[in-house]
């Protein structure tokens, strides 16, 4: 059983993390940085998996998800920059404190580590379906869903119940008001909050300079590869690898990444760049 605790944000906000912690022989702490809306349940295979071949490792929900709700959502605070700034930090600070640590980063949980202050303390990223998520690198259909999403079917659910309800997003969860509103947003700009002038808090961004590993699923609608490199290679570092995986019969899409019986295609991989890493 992996063992509850609480982490306490500079802004007085409680975190719920798990760790699934090796009897012995610990050889780095990993970071499993969660999706949009997707609670930290979701990662829990990837969790047992990676504990097994002796790293302890860390799950979180971000506020207002999960184990980590509090209040009605409709009066959730809670926006995209809170949960990197705030959030994503007190567990990355945490986990630095007790060993060297490792992030893996599904989505907006990959982007949430970019804007660290301390990011290259880090030994490295490993981005799966992660990136910008601009219509322009999605195919047409896509393009249509998410045109409708941000400017036709979202907008009155949001204006009417104070939230995104999680059926709309797809993403399981409910999503806090100020998270929706910021994450249409940056997907409306090409190097999401990079290319938003307006948001100061991307100074660390450029020089990220450490092992990261970017994977795309050549069927995930939300950020094909191309998205993944629109935001990954701005950080003009040398160290960073994409990679295209093509399955045949079995469908990823933007979350299968996790799925036990998608490990095949990407637990293995995850695994042999840890072993180098750490």
């Amino acid at each position: 059983m992996p063992q509850q605790k609480e982490l306490i944000t500079q802004d007085g906000f409680k975190i719920i993390i798990n760790e699934f912690k090796p009897v012995a022989n610990i050889k780095a702490n990993i970071i499993i940085s969660p999706a949009t809306g997707v609670t930290q349940r979701f990662y829990k295979d990837l969790a047992l998996f990676l504990k097994n071949k002796g790293y302890n490792v860390i799950t979180f929900d971000f506020r207002d998800i999960g184990l980590s709700k509090s209040g009605r959502m409709k009066d959730s605070k809670a926006s995209f920059s809170i949960w990197a700034l705030k959030d994503f930090k007190a567990v990355f600070e945490y986990s630095l404190k007790e060993r060297k640590t490792a992030v893996i980063g599904h989505s907006f949980g990959a982007l949430a580590f970019t804007i660290q202050e301390n990011a290259n303390k880090a030994l490295g990223l490993y981005g799966f379906g992660t990136g910008t998520g601009h219509s322009s690198f999605m195919s047409t259909t896509e393009k249509i869903k998410a045109f409708l999403l941000w400017n036709v079917i979202a907008p009155p659910f949001v204006a009417l119940k104070g939230f995104l309800p999680g059926k709309i997003s797809g993403m399981g969860s409910h999503i806090p008001k100020n998270v929706y509103l910021e994450w249409k947003k940056w997907c409306h700009i090409k190097g999401f909050w990079l290319g938003d002038a307006s948001f100061k808090h991307t100074k660390h961004t450029y020089s990220i300079d450490l092992p990261i590993t970017i994977v795309a699923s050549s069927d995930d609608p939300w950020t094909p590869i191309k998205s993944s490199k629109a935001y990954y290679s701005l950080f003009n570092n040398n160290q960073t690898v994409f990679k295209e995986v093509k399955p045949k019969n079995q469908k990823i899409g933007h979350i299968g990444y996790f799925l036990k019986k998608n490990r095949e295609f990407f637990w293995n991989d995850l695994e042999n760049w840890l072993e180098e890493l750490c």
